[in-house]
């Protein structure tokens, strides 16, 4: 009888360790998780760079990129909509193909097939172009805001740059 308390005692003990060492574990998991996460994030801030051009420019030229907006200011309500973005990397660097890019729009008169486009809706995408080609309607006559957001990957051989900007346009429909 004394032997089975003995083992009874020493399998208890066994899974306690036990349980406290995988809990040990899942704990380390995690503060090494929450640091790589924080890691990441500070690098991902040093080389997102703020962007200080104007919601409304229709044409943006920096340093390493050229972007596009092309569209109609004025159309009819009963016209098609076509907005093209183009994203043309300079210098040394390219288009990051594998990057999320996506271009999203906030509700408006604009009825877009979706609200959010990825890398499978571009017309163009490789290391030296990325061109979103999209139509729309508009129906309510006046002057119209087109709002949204642009986000795409842009790298050299070193490091990878991130644009991640709103655009607002003001369209008058006729």
């Amino acid at each position: 009888m004394s032997r089975i308390a003995i083992l009874l005692v020493f399998v208890s003990f066994f899974i306690v360790s036990c349980t406290k060492k995988d809990a040990q574990n899942a704990k380390t998991k995690t503060t090494n998780s929450i640091n790589k996460k924080n890691d990441t994030t500070k690098n991902s801030q040093k080389v997102e760079k703020k962007h200080n051009h104007k919601l409304d420019a229709k044409s943006i030229k920096e340093e390493f990129y050229e972007l596009t907006f092309n569209f109609k200011n004025e159309l009819s309500s009963t016209e098609d909509f076509l907005f093209t973005v183009t994203a043309i990397p300079k210098k040394d660097k390219h288009i990051n193909t594998g990057f999320p890019l996506s271009i999203s729009f906030e509700d408006s008169c604009f009825k877009f097939d979706k609200k959010k486009y990825k890398n499978k809706d571009t017309k163009k995408l490789d290391e030296k172009h990325l061109v979103f080609e999209l139509k729309s309607k508009c129906e309510t006559k006046g002057k119209q805001e087109l709002k949204g957001n642009l986000k795409f990957g842009y790298c050299d051989s070193n490091l990878c740059y991130t644009y991640n900007s709103p655009f607002k346009f003001n369209i008058n429909i006729k």
